[in-house]
């Protein structure tokens, strides 16, 4: 029969607290998202996603998000921030929080257009205007000439003035409310050049 010593029972002691330390050290989460982009609030918002895979650390895992969610995914996130917590079965547990971008909805001026009459680009287009069905464009000249006026739902302009004459090939300034009755809502600006 084999005797220890004391001093050899504190060596096995020691190289077994040595190798639990090391284990829970190497051990890691890893929260791996994929983010989908929210559309923009005046098509309702939402849309958006975010799906986390877990790793680094034993399983099965439990879900909480900061929106309701209980699972590895969370569907229809409007922009902004959700945070998640993820626990394991051992009692172990991590939070993040990731950003969630949403589209802008603004709405996109054409830069140029060709009032020619041959078929292309011969009216100036406003991307997401019909978001917008009280909007008020207004086109003015390099003197400051009001040339071209919509409000409420956009009727692509042609190139031809108030009075229906077609204006002259050169740059005009804009100015675009989102909303005609209430211009604190919003607005852009610019230029668009009339080229024939």
């Amino acid at each position: 029969m084999k005797r220890y010593t004391p001093a050899s029972f504190y060596a096995l002691a020691l190289w077994a607290v040595f190798q639990m330390t090391c284990i829970s050290v190497s051990a890691q989460w890893v929260l791996a998202p994929t983010i989908t982009r929210a559309v923009c609030e005046e098509q309702g918002g939402g849309g958006g996603s975010v799906t986390v895979d877990v790793s680094g650390m034993p399983g099965p895992y439990t879900y909480s998000w900061s929106s309701g969610g209980t699972g590895n995914e969370e569907k229809n996130l409007s922009g902004g921030t959700v945070t998640v917590d993820v626990r394991n079965a051992f009692g172990k547990d991590t939070s993040a929080s990731f950003y969630v971008p949403q589209d802008s909805c603004n709405p996109g001026a054409a830069l140029v257009f060709t009032p020619n009459g041959d078929g292309i680009h011969d009216v100036w287009n406003i991307g997401n205007s019909s978001l917008y069905p009280n909007m008020l464009v207004l086109v003015y000249n390099r003197w400051g000439q009001l040339v071209y006026q919509n409000k409420g739902r956009y009727e692509p302009w042609d190139g031809k003035s108030l009075l229906g004459l077609p204006v002259d090939d050169a740059t005009y300034y804009y100015i675009i409310y989102k909303d005609a009755g209430n211009r604190g809502r919003g607005y852009s600006q610019g230029s668009v050049t009339i080229m024939r």
